[in-house]
């Protein structure tokens, strides 16, 4: 019962005016355009063919316990050093010292693929972090609503989408300048 009023109390504040409505749209589709331009660039990343590689040493492996357990690879490549999060096979088979080669794509430099350098042996692991970009691509494609809705993207209906664009348009914000960084190559990778 308690939760139903405060929800109720929730959409009836965000009941607004025509004027602030439109205030806030001109608001919400500035903020959309760096959302839709980093959703852009991650699904150009994707779907482009693999970048550049890097040739790499195995220095370390790590579990990180959170809610699971996350196994990481620490390894230093010749151009830069990664902590990457890997599968039970791909932890399990790769040693510290094995010589690795990281196939990356082509604008955000991630580790699409991890192949073992050893004789006699071809084995190769993928990268494991193209889920995540991907669905903050899709959340970043959501804040065009505005453009397509007008005011009524402002309804109880899109009440989470209006509370999250903001926050989407500031890691959107954040992943940019880093993309900047990288390009002036002031930054090695994200």
């Amino acid at each position: 019962m308690a939760k139903k009023i405060l929800k109720d109390e929730l959409l009836e504040t965000f009941q607004v005016d025509e004027a602030t409505k439109r205030g806030l749209l001109v608001l919400y589709k500035a903020m959309a355009i760096p959302c839709i331009v980093v959703a852009m660039i991650i699904f150009l990343d994707f779907l482009l063919p693999m970048g550049t590689t890097d040739r790499g040493t195995v220095i370390a492996k790590k579990r990180q316990q959170m809610e699971t357990t996350n196994l990481l690879i620490e390894i230093q490549g010749d151009k830069y050093h990664y902590l990457e999060r890997v599968g039970k096979k791909a932890f399990f088979s790769l040693e510290k010292g094995d010589r690795v080669v990281l196939t990356l794509s082509p604008i955000l430099k991630r580790v699409r693929k991890i192949e073992v350098v050893k004789e006699g042996e071809n084995r190769s692991f993928g990268g494991r972090d193209f889920i995540p970009m991907l669905i903050l691509a899709f959340l970043g494609l959501s804040t065009f609503l505005p453009y397509l809705m007008g005011t009524r993207f402002f309804s109880r209906t899109y009440f989470i989408l209006v509370v999250a664009t903001p926050l989407l348009a500031l890691a959107s914000i954040i992943l940019l300048g880093k993309l900047v960084l990288i390009s002036l190559g002031l930054m090695a990778r994200l």
